[in-house]
């Protein structure tokens, strides 16, 4: 949860406004590619596939 704090936050310049946190569950099926590019893992999905989605608000740490 630290690496999506931290992206919730800003990084490289970037301003996050309104930063939220989302959570769900996918299945692998769902999983189209995943990718460990230049150290960092990511993954593309399928969005349509994900169940229990919960989105709440991030409070930026000072």
């Amino acid at each position: 949860m630290a690496v999506a704090e931290d992206f919730a936050q800003g990084h490289r310049g970037i301003q996050v406004p309104r930063p939220v946190l989302a959570k769900a569950v996918i299945y692998k099926g769902d999983i189209l590619t995943v990718s460990s590019h230049r150290g960092e893992a990511e993954v593309l999905l399928n969005p349509n596939a994900l169940a229990g989605l919960s989105v709440r608000p991030f409070a930026k740490r000072a």
